[in-house]
């Protein structure tokens, strides 16, 4: 697959977004969650990198969650599930 460069970037910002979202799970870091969530919403849809939607999703789940949002927890567990790949599904149905 050939990207252009625009989205090849965007693809590298959400491969770190991505890695920052597991230190954001460690109690110490946990309040960092809604934000990597959002920006990596923001990067993946502006480039419609579907997969990483999906994981922005499954992140403001969790931030959801956390807060004892369950109507927002369900909208985002919704929307990862619609911009979830097959490969995907299979590990976000898993953790929530």
């Amino acid at each position: 697959m050939v990207l252009g460069i625009g989205k090849f970037l965007s693809a590298v910002l959400c491969r770190a977004l991505n890695a920052r979202y597991f230190v954001t799970v460690a109690p110490a870091h946990r309040a960092e969650l809604p934000d990597v969530g959002r920006e990596l919403l923001a990067v993946a849809e502006a480039a419609g990198l579907t997969a990483y939607q999906c994981e922005a999703h499954h992140i403001l789940y969790q931030a959801a969650l956390a807060e004892a949002d369950f109507d927002r927890a369900r909208h985002h567990v919704d929307r990862a599930i619609e911009e979830a790949t097959t490969g995907q599904l299979g590990l976000i149905l898993a953790v929530m």
